[in-house]
This record gives structure tokens, C-alpha cells and sequence, in this order.
């Protein structure tokens, strides 16, 4: 009986101390007084042009730095992978694991070029 009480006394006052008038405000700033530089890129993500080549046939995976997979084939040797993949705009470098190489890469512009080479 003591827990039942105890139960909804504790539901009344989650009621009455959870609910609340106060809310905040937030800052509203109309959009035509935003101070934007001309050079500024809204988009959240961008296309890579991959260009990799690579002297072994064998898998080859492209993943973000947080391990989501990106891209993942069978290098060529003979035509190397030339794709796109889209990147997140903030992602700067990608981690490629093909054969014996897991490499970090840093994506230049829009572009992903590396040639592996015979160890």
C-alpha cells in the first residue's frame, strides 16, 4: 500500500515541478540583416571525383573518418576506379583500406587522387 502511495505522490509531483510557464526566447533576427559572406557554401555535402589507381586486383573501401562506408569495388589494375561518391562538407580526409595500405587521404577540393604504389 506504501508503494502505491509512494508511486503517486511521486506522479503528482512530476505533474506540478515537470510542467512549466517559463519558456526561453530565443533571438529572432531577420534574415536580410544576417551578415553572410558573398563566398559562402550552403550545401551540406559535396561529389568527389575519385581517381585511384592501384597494381593489385583486390577489394578496395573508401569510409568517412567515423567509419560510415562510402564507396567500396574491386581495383583494376589495368583502369585503376575513377567514380564519384558524395562526401559531407565538413569530411576533409577519408580513410581507404585496399590491400595491404589503410590509408587516411585528404580530399582536395573536389578531388581524391592517389596511386598505390608496390611496397
Amino acid at each position: 500500500m506504501k508503494a502505491i502511495i509512494f508511486v503517486f505522490a511521486l506522479i503528482a509531483m512530476m505533474m506540478v515541478f515537470g510542467c512549466s510557464d517559463k519558456t526561453e526566447k530565443l533571438t529572432e533576427v531577420p534574415i536580410n540583416e544576417l551578415n553572410v559572406p558573398q563566398n559562402f557554401d550552403y550545401q551540406m555535402s559535396r561529389t568527389i571525383e575519385l581517381n585511384l589507381q592501384g597494381i593489385h586486383k583486390a577489394p578496395l573501401t573508401i569510409t568517412s573518418m567515423e567509419g560510415k562506408v562510402l564507396y567500396k569495388g574491386m581495383m583494376n589494375p589495368e583502369t585503376g576506379i575513377e567514380t564519384k561518391i558524395n562526401l559531407a562538407s565538413v569530411n576533409r580526409k577519408v580513410r581507404v583500406v585496399y590491400h595491404v595500405y589503410d590509408l587516411e587521404l585528404n580530399v582536395t577540393g573536389n578531388n581524391l587522387s592517389h596511386t598505390f604504389t608496390a611496397n
